[in-house]
């Protein structure tokens, strides 16, 4: 099996520049994680059928027989389901235990969960901003020209308006003293996400 590049791509980096990610696409980052998951569910289901091709020592060739055999739709659903569970949850159940690239594929779920989190955490960082400076923060996360736009309509210069960002990105990190860290494998499973 190919192993997937986008694995650890978040996961890697240090707490500033996950945090400086999350800032750059916070209007589009629940895009971002949901094109992730969606990696995800594909190399999962990759992964799973091999694993069972492989496990039945099978040519993908079948011929179906009897009465109480399940349809391939009702197979197709039911795999589905159960890699969108495993998603969501983010953990591999048991049914997953003779899957390829384990060690790799639950790394990804991690990853998946410390992007949740920490979205969450900076959404909720923003409501402890002064009113002005959060005011601020979300015009330029969803301004396409941000320092130039907002110079123009703040009528600062740009360099006033990227130091003023700098101030409330920085104030942000502070912030997350508590909450956005260096993670490992072990200490992401316990993180507690919605």
């Amino acid at each position: 099996m190919r192993k997937q590049n986008f694995v650890g791509g978040y996961y890697r980096l240090e707490p500033k520049k996950r945090l400086d990610v999350i800032v750059r696409n916070f209007d589009n980052f629940p895009g971002v994680m949901k094109e992730y998951e969606n990696k995800m569910y594909e190399w999962i289901i990759g992964n799973r059928a091999k694993a069972r091709q492989d496990a039945q020592g099978d040519l993908g060739v079948r011929i179906q027989s009897g009465a109480n055999s399940v349809s391939p739709i009702e197979n197709e659903v039911s795999e589905r389901t159960l890699v969108e569970a495993i998603i969501k949850n983010g953990r591999l159940d048991e049914s997953c235990r003779n899957i390829y690239e384990r060690d790799d594929i639950i790394r990804g779920l991690n990853e998946i969960k410390l992007m949740r989190y920490e979205y969450g955490r900076v959404i909720d960082k923003l409501q402890t901003l002064r009113p002005w400076d959060r005011e601020l923060f979300e015009k330029y996360i969803t301004s396409p020209k941000r320092s130039v736009r907002l110079s123009q309509e703040l009528k600062m210069t740009e360099d006033a308006v990227r130091n003023k960002m700098y101030r409330i990105k920085k104030e942000l990190y502070s912030n997350f003293a508590d909450s956005l860290g260096v993670y490992d494998d072990d200490s992401i499973i316990f993180l507690d996400v919605i």
